[in-house]
C-alpha cells in the first residue's frame, strides 16, 4: 500500500512539474560605480543563462539602475517570452555610473508584478545583482515594497521571489542584502570571482525551478472515499382508482 501511494505521489509530482508554467525572470542590475569590478561577470552570467534550457520557455526582462530616484532606473528590455537573445545583448551594453538606489528598481518591479498578476495570473522572480546597500536615504521602504508584492501574490495563491547575487565581503552590506532576500523568500549567493557569478545565477535558477513545483494536495487520494450515500427512493405511484360504473336506469325511467 505504501509503495502504491509512493508511486502515486511521484506521478502527481511529475504531473505538477509538467503543468507548472515557466517562470517570469526579471534581472535587475546595479550599474553604480561600486559594481565596476563585478559588472563584466554579471554580463557574462546573464548572457550564459538567458539562452540556457533553464530559461528556454521563460519570460525574461532586464532592468538597470545607477542613482537615486526613478529617473535613474531603465527598463532596458521589457519582460516577454523568447527574449533571451535581446536580454543577453542588452546586458552586454551596460556600463557603470552613479549611486545605489534599491527602492527605485523595486518600484518598477512592483508595477511589472501587478501587470503580470492582472493579465496572466502569474508573479515575478527577480534576480538582483548588487554589491552595495541603499545609499539614497530610503530607510526600510524597500522592505515594504517586497512585503507588498509577497502579499499580492499570496492572495492569488502565487509566489513572488527575489534572489541576490553579490560580490561584497562587507558584513554590513551583506546583512542588508540578507534581510532583503529573507523578506522576499529568496537567498543571497556570494560570487567573489567573475566566473562565479555565472555559477551563482545558475544555482539560483535551478533552485527556483525546484521550489516552483508543488505537490498537489493528496489527502483526498490517500484517504479512502466514503461510499456514496443512497438517496431516499420515491414511493411508487399508487394506481389510479377505477372510474365509477354508470348508474343503472331506474324502472320508472324505462317506462
Amino acid at each position: 500500500m505504501k509503495k502504491a501511494l509512493g508511486i502515486a505521489a511521484m506521478w502527481m509530482l511529475a504531473a505538477a512539474a509538467s503543468a507548472e508554467p515557466p517562470p517570469n525572470v526579471l534581472f535587475i542590475v546595479d550599474i553604480s560605480g561600486s559594481m565596476s569590478d563585478a559588472l563584466p561577470g554579471v554580463k557574462r552570467a546573464i548572457r550564459d543563462q538567458a539562452a540556457s534550457p533553464l530559461l528556454a520557455e521563460a519570460a525574461t526582462g532586464l532592468v538597470s539602475f545607477h542613482g537615486c530616484g526613478p529617473s535613474t532606473v531603465s527598463y532596458v528590455v521589457p519582460l516577454a517570452k523568447s527574449n533571451g537573445a535581446r536580454v543577453a545583448a542588452a546586458a552586454g551594453n551596460l556600463s557603470v555610473q552613479g549611486a545605489t538606489d534599491i527602492v527605485a528598481p523595486l518600484v518598477l518591479a512592483e508595477r511589472i508584478n501587478v501587470e503580470l498578476l492582472r493579465d496572466q495570473d502569474e508573479c515575478l522572480h527577480v534576480v538582483l545583482f548588487t554589491d552595495d546597500e541603499d545609499s539614497c536615504g530610503n530607510g526600510k521602504r524597500h522592505l515594504d515594497l517586497l512585503r507588498g508584492m509577497n502579499r499580492a501574490c499570496a492572495e492569488r495563491s502565487k509566489r513572488f521571489r527575489l534572489d541576490v547575487v553579490t560580490s561584497t565581503v562587507d558584513e554590513t552590506i551583506h546583512a542588508f542584502l540578507d534581510e532583503i532576500a529573507e523578506v522576499a523568500g529568496g537567498q543571497v549567493v556570494d560570487a567573489l570571482g567573475l566566473d562565479e557569478i555565472s555559477i551563482a545565477l545558475r544555482r539560483i535558477l535551478e533552485n527556483a525551478r525546484r521550489t516552483r513545483v508543488r505537490l498537489p494536495v493528496a489527502a483526498s487520494a490517500a484517504r479512502p472515499q466514503e461510499p456514496a450515500r443512497s438517496l431516499p427512493q420515491p414511493e411508487p405511484a399508487r394506481p389510479a382508482s377505477p372510474a365509477p360504473l354508470p348508474a343503472r336506469p331506474r324502472e320508472e325511467d324505462k317506462q
